[in-house]
């Protein structure tokens, strides 16, 4: 799940008492459903700010749709790294980060 300005985003339930003659807005690419139409458009576009962040590579800047699609790419590249790299690359990763918030302490 893409991040909002590198902060957990979670996505709305869908109405409990909707029924199927109602009228209805769903976004896209979240499936998210909306009966109120400027609520929808208030999602859409936040949905198309480029605040968002691929919780997986870290790239920021994209939309939310370009960070889902961000997203699956680098779990994909993720799957295809031999298995006798990835202790060795997940020690380096780990050392990376600890050595990053050392310094800022």
């Amino acid at each position: 799940m893409p991040l909002l300005k590198r902060r957990p985003f979670f996505l709305l339930d869908p109405p409990k008492d909707l029924n199927p003659e109602d009228k209805v807005f769903q976004v896209r690419y979240t499936k998210e459903i909306f009966r109120d139409y400027q609520e929808y458009l208030n999602r859409v576009n936040l949905y198309r700010e480029r605040v968002w962040t691929c919780k997986v590579s870290g790239k920021s800047n994209l939309t939310y749709e370009e960070a889902l699609v961000s997203e699956h790419h680098a779990a994909e590249k993720a799957q295809q790294l031999p298995r006798e790299l990835i202790a060795p690359v997940l020690h380096m990763i780990q050392y990376i980060f600890s050595k990053k918030t050392f310094l800022k302490d």
